[in-house]
């Protein structure tokens, strides 16, 4: 395993998640534009700050979760005191997905007050690595 490699989510909750994000991004971003249209510049840009998050919380989404540990042990017999094969834990990163707490209205305006990200993540998965030859690798997902 190499950092960086993608973990994903299991399909159907992936895609899930990919919807409710796209419809939450698609809310506030109709907010940001009504928010400007009134001169409500504050509200805009908390929306358009919200819009801008839930972007980059759905790339990360579609590319999958980068790996931010593996810990392995090699399985089977050692050659020449080196493993072919061994058998590895990984542990992805996080994305924050972010969200409302509140939107109160004090006159004309519109007060955005974002809550606490909701996390997905850390992926955790199983991985059986073959070594082949100095320098390719093949792996298997195990769980």
């Amino acid at each position: 395993m190499t950092a960086g490699a993608p973990m994903r989510l299991a399909p159907a909750e992936g895609a899930t998640l990919e919807a409710d994000v796209r419809l939450q991004r698609g809310t506030y971003l109709r907010a940001a534009l009504a928010a400007s249209e009134v001169g409500d510049w504050l509200a805009a840009g908390m929306y358009n700050n919200l819009v801008m998050q839930l972007t980059s919380a759905l790339s990360k989404l579609e590319k999958g979760l980068g790996v931010d540990d593996v810990q392995c042990t090699g399985i089977g017999g050692a050659v020449n005191a080196r493993y072919r094969h061994f058998r590895c834990a990984a542990t992805s990163g996080v994305i924050e997905i972010p969200t409302v707490a509140s939107i109160e209205r004090e006159g004309d305006r519109e007060i955005v007050t974002q809550g606490p990200p909701r996390l997905v993540g850390p992926l955790n998965a199983i991985f059986e690595v073959h070594v082949r030859g100095t320098s390719k690798l093949t792996y298997r997902t195990m769980g």
